[in-house]
């Protein structure tokens, strides 16, 4: 039982760590996307 707790408490430490890589990497397709456009699309014009 004290083996599968401890691969529980590995898989949501693993997990979490993984969320939080995936909201960064939204974070940084979604609005550095979007001001680079920005800046893109203003020095163009």
């Amino acid at each position: 039982m004290t083996s599968i707790l401890d691969m529980m408490r590995t898989y949501n430490l693993i997990d979490f760590k993984f969320w939080i890589e995936i909201a960064a990497v939204l974070f940084v397709m979604t609005v550095g996307r979007d001001a680079f456009l920005q800046q893109w699309l203003g020095g163009s014009h």
